[in-house]
């Protein structure tokens, strides 16, 4: 940043004393030509000096004011009342719409949904053999009596895993058989 200051310092300065290189790439350089530089300096002392004093002027206006252009601890109403508020606004909306979508998201899916799923995918497989073997059984054996405890024992044999081995099969061929239908649905 020096040397970039540096190096327009110097050519004003120099421009300054050889103005004939300026005056050459300006348009209508033949009238300038025509005269010399140093008539167009002496004709032109007046307009330096007249350009001097607004220098010097606004300089001394600059310095006697300069105490009034403390900065104050104000906050200027400009653009940035729109994004310093807006801002605000948009986060409580977002915070309102987005968190409360995630909490009912949360409350449905994670508290009814998967209570019940999980409920399902446990109780399932006994009510699911329970309704295929209940044909059976009332074959059979007609009495109603006897058919409650056999479900009843059917069940708790599902809960505590020890169910005969001919009834995961029988859920696993249901299942194999289920999706080889919808297979064919589908396709």
């Amino acid at each position: 940043m020096i040397l970039g200051m540096g190096l327009l310092a110097f050519l004003c300065i120099y421009l300054g004393c050889n103005p004939g290189y300026l005056y050459r790439i300006l348009p209508n350089h033949e009238l300038l030509e025509a005269t010399s530089f140093k008539e167009i300096y002496v004709s032109n002392f007046p307009h330096v000096v007249t350009q001097l004093q607004l220098l010097l002027f606004s300089a001394l206006s600059f310095f006697v004011w300069l105490p009034l252009l403390k900065r104050t601890p104000t906050i200027s109403i400009d653009f940035d009342w729109f994004y310093r508020k807006g801002a605000k606004w948009f986060y409580w909306a977002m915070d309102k719409s987005l968190n409360g979508l995630n909490k009912s998201a949360d409350k449905f899916v994670g508290k009814i949904l998967l209570t019940h799923l999980s409920r399902f995918a446990i109780t399932a497989p006994a009510t699911i053999t329970v309704l295929l073997l209940k044909p059976v059984w009332r074959v059979m054996d007609l009495n109603e009596s006897n058919l409650a405890k056999r479900q009843e024992e059917l069940h708790n044999k599902f809960n505590t895993g020890t169910f005969p081995i001919a009834y995961s099969a029988i859920c696993v061929l249901i299942l194999v058989t289920l999706l080889m239908l919808m297979g064919r649905a589908s396709g």
